[in-house]
């Protein structure tokens, strides 16, 4: 089978979960299957990087991230209530690039990894199907924004954004001919919006060949949270940890070291920062800081998706405390797979406990490992995500059409 990937981001270095995400999937299908690779990119990737994706794909084109489109396309799609995002990923250089690879060759599946890029897919017509990933509800998310800002201004704006992303992702999903979700709750949340959509379950993963528990047995007195600070859920999350959160606990546990992997070099973070909390640059080489933490936090307070964060920390066997939010969509029990905590105070008390309970920490090891190892290995994911495309390509063509 021959797959056209259109991605918002070069894949690497894999420093956010939508590159994770993309490389992931493409590792596992490239085993099998043709996949080619046309992503946006802010600077020309480097040769290494070029070769670690080329090696994996039979094609590549980059196209350089040029910014804003001109005021006449941007105006025109204001008028047609397009959100600010997906026209920013409408750029003629990308259209051109993508008409140029379907010249070329003929595809079976073409895939936009975001409903950003969902117009490129949509629009364009030819015996292919037509994937698109809600790797977000982005109207959900808009929609959280607003209910958390403090700022009319604000609240209105993303009030709007709301708007604007219901209606797009509503006609997403009633044109393509496969649209993926990443959990069922979310795949519920699509339905409402279009019930004659065709939309499937393709969760977030972990390469759970890579990531393994290591032998620990002396607890570092360190957690960890992991997040690029360019997805604003995540640079909140590390503010209301380093303010609310981490005060609480060092109360109890003096000591406490905090490891940020990706927030590092924000102001905001920055202004934080004590001899007691390392914040790291995103990098793609979290795992030596997995290695010198005990336990991982997700104190997530606004976002949609699920956070791949979570699946990688159970992986390598870090029991997690989490808010609701921060693990909504996967498949976990309070208690059983982790710890959820929504007050800042009992946010602490729980890390506190992990420290005070090793039978607990032990069992939320254990458990969380055996969880991801069941249903988050990126192997089979990949593999129902195959199965999704002989279905849908078994299927009579479908005539593309403009969302």
């Amino acid at each position: 089978m021959k797959i056209l990937l259109l991605a918002p981001e070069f894949p690497v270095p894999a420093v956010t979960g939508g590159r994770v995400r993309t490389l992931s999937l493409i590792r596992e299908l490239s085993r099998r299957h043709s996949v080619s690779l046309l992503a946006f990119s802010r600077q020309v990737p480097s040769p290494a990087e070029q070769r670690e994706v080329s090696e994996l794909c039979t094609g590549v084109s980059v196209v350089t991230d040029q910014g804003w489109p001109g005021a006449a396309r941007r105006l025109g799609s204001l008028l047609q209530v397009r959100p600010r995002a997906v026209t920013y990923y409408d750029q003629r250089a990308f259209r051109r690039e993508l008409d140029r690879l379907l010249c070329l060759e003929r595809f079976d599946i073409l895939q936009a990894e975001t409903s950003y890029l969902a117009a490129h897919v949509l629009d364009r017509s030819g015996d292919f199907k037509r994937v698109v990933v809600f790797l977000d509800l982005n109207w959900l998310l808009s929609l959280r924004r607003a209910m958390q800002s403090r700022r009319p201004d604000r609240q209105l704006g993303y009030l709007m954004e709301t708007l604007q992303f219901l209606k797009w992702e509503r006609d997403i999903a009633r044109n393509a001919d496969a649209a993926i979700a990443v959990s069922e709750k979310e795949k519920l949340l699509l339905s409402r919006l279009s019930r004659s959509a065709r939309i499937h379950v393709i969760p977030n993963g972990v390469d759970v060949r890579l990531l393994k528990p290591d032998n620990k047995t002396a607890l570092r007195n360190a957690l960890i949270f992991v997040g690029s600070h360019e997805h604003p859920p995540n640079l909140d999350a590390g503010v209301y940890f380093l303010e609310r959160i981490l005060p609480v606990l060092q109360r109890a546990i003096p000591s406490i070291r905090v490891f940020l992997v990706g927030l590092g070099g924000h102001p905001r973070v920055e202004a934080l920062v004590s001899p007691q909390v390392v914040a790291v640059p995103p990098t793609p080489e979290v795992l030596p800081y997995y290695a010198a933490a005990d336990f991982a936090v997700a104190p997530i307070r606004v976002g949609a998706g699920t956070r791949l964060k979570i699946l990688e920390a159970m992986s390598l066997g870090l029991p997690v405390v989490s808010t609701s939010l921060g693990c909504e969509g996967l498949k976990v029990d309070n208690g059983v797979h982790l710890l959820i905590r929504d007050h800042p105070s009992g946010f602490a008390q729980a890390v506190s406990e992990l420290y005070r309970n090793p039978d607990l920490a032990c069992r939320l090891r254990r458990s969380g490992r055996s969880l991801v190892e069941q249903e988050y290995a990126w192997s089979g994911i990949a593999r129902d995500l195959e199965h999704l495309y002989e279905r849908i390509v078994g299927q009579r063509p479908s005539g593309g059409g403009a969302a």
